[in-house]
């Protein structure tokens, strides 16, 4: 769907900035007829939206790609409704289990993992690379920035940093990223405790795991989680 930006300055002269509190609220406002109609393809389709972000999957059939187009010119149909127009770089339709195919839905990676043990495959979902070279230069700005700090206060504003990014994408199958972000801030980290000794290198022989995750606090947790169905109840027998 188009930016919320075009959509609220659609409403007005002067537009909300995209960050706004208000941003997310008018958006649902806006696409709630779009959520009940929709809504109604329940058995053929499956939608999913947050703000302004959707994802509509049916089924890869013949009646599935109809009922997959319907859903596209129904969406453009409410879109122009409330004068916005759909991002044309991020509209597509897709077939995933087509070879090299995938779809970006808030910041992961969607595509079809073939695997012959798991009912022939199963959709791969991975943090997109873009977020990974986000949140490594944002850890690096800020060690920029904290020359003047110790190393475990400069640690203490970057595990904050970390913690988030990897408490939304340790899910699905982010292990690979999780491990590459791992390797990385930790590089960054030791380099710039390095620095402030004004030597090369990493101090690979200084200072070991022990010393940068504990007694310098680095962020460690990098273990992928994954949803445990509540397990029912007990019966209870008859006295």
């Amino acid at each position: 769907m188009g930016r919320r930006t075009q959509f609220l300055r659609s409403t007005g002269k002067k537009g909300i900035p995209q960050g706004s509190p208000l941003s997310p609220l008018l958006a649902n406002v806006a696409l709630n007829d779009l959520d009940h109609i929709l809504g109604r393809g329940y058995g053929y389709l499956t939608y999913v939206r947050y703000l302004d972000d959707m994802v509509v999957l049916t089924f890869d059939s013949r009646k599935g790609r109809r009922w997959a187009d319907r859903a596209l010119e129904r969406i453009r149909q409410e879109a122009a409704a409330i004068g916005v127009s759909l991002n044309a770089e991020k509209t597509r339709t897709v077939t995933l289990k087509e070879p090299d195919t995938s779809f970006a839905f808030l910041g992961f990676t969607i595509r079809w993992q073939p695997n012959p043990t798991v009912h022939k495959g199963y959709p791969h979902t991975s943090p997109k690379r873009k977020k990974v070279l986000e949140v490594l230069r944002k850890v690096r700005n800020t060690l920029r920035g904290s020359q003047h700090l110790s190393v475990s206060d400069a640690v203490a504003i970057v595990t904050p940093i970390v913690r988030g990014w990897v408490n939304y994408f340790r899910v699905g199958n982010s292990s690979r990223e999780l491990y590459v972000v791992r390797q990385a801030v930790e590089r960054k980290v030791r380099r710039f405790a390095v620095k402030k000794l004004k030597r090369k290198g990493f101090g690979w022989s200084r200072w070991s795991s022990e010393t940068v995750y504990g007694t310098w606090g680095l962020f460690d947790d990098y273990r992928v989680r994954y949803r445990r169905r509540a397990k029912a109840a007990p019966a209870e027998k008859d006295a």
